[in-house]
């Protein structure tokens, strides 16, 4: 019973860690595509009367030819233009806090982000959205068929539970760098489960973290990546 009302899906990454997503269902969805779908219409209104006032300076023709190219990069560029941006989500999906990444955990490119705006189209034409619908309900990750194709997930972007890493004697260190929520997680986990790695594997985990200037000031490259997990957990409180 408790696998069937906890959905979320656990990514281990390359160095071992796991990081924790959490699938939208269909109401959120629904909801975000309502926002986006109010966005679209209210941008279009707006550009129509634009046009339609300055059609005496263009031209009719011309008016309307700006009106179509509007629809079809509306159509076809607006979701992929929001999901391949930083916040990997459209404004939508923002005011409902989800956003699309791959099964990975990692963000979606151009690429990727078209494709699940070219099978939009598939999901939602036939009986407006009810293979979507379907799909959505029916599926482990609530993944639509464009997500499966394109090897994409809609989830909620809540961080999760950072663990408490107060007994690491180590002291707060800046990391020098911007680091990503994925490899914020990464080093607060590395600490969380610090006493089940071997100094052996510690060091091998801590290793291509040399490359950066600040880990150079500590002694070791593990003290680095424990100073940096304790400078992490103090910025969450």
């Amino acid at each position: 019973m408790a696998s069937k009302l906890d959905n979320r899906r656990e990514i281990e990454l390359a160095e071992g860690v796991h990081i924790h997503l959490r699938p939208a269902g269909l109401f959120p969805r629904l909801i975000a595509r309502f926002i986006d779908g109010m966005i679209w219409l209210a941008i279009f209104i707006a550009l129509s009367l634009v046009l339609s006032l300055s059609g005496w300076l263009i031209g009719d023709e011309a008016s309307q030819g700006f009106l179509m190219l509007l629809a079809f990069v509306m159509v076809w560029f607006y979701d992929p233009f929001f999901e391949a941006s930083k916040a990997s989500a459209t404004p939508g999906k923002m005011a409902m806090k989800l956003k699309v990444v791959r099964r990975s955990g990692a963000p979606v490119g151009f690429a990727s982000g078209f494709l699940r705006c070219l099978l939009f189209w598939i999901d939602f034409l036939p009986a407006l959205g009810t293979v979507g619908m379907v799909s959505i309900l029916a599926s482990r990750n609530s993944q639509r068929l464009g997500d499966m194709v394109a090897d994409t997930l809609v989830v909620y972007r809540s961080p999760p539970r950072v663990p408490e890493v107060e007994s690491i004697n180590a002291p707060a260190v800046r990391p020098g760098v911007l680091l990503q929520r994925e490899e914020q997680l990464a080093f607060i986990e590395f600490a969380d489960r610090l006493d089940r790695l071997s100094p052996a594997r510690q060091n091998e985990i801590t290793a291509p973290l040399a490359a950066l200037e600040a880990a150079r000031k500590s002694p070791t490259t593990t003290s680095f990546a424990l100073g940096v997990a304790r400078w992490l957990s103090h910025q969450e409180k």
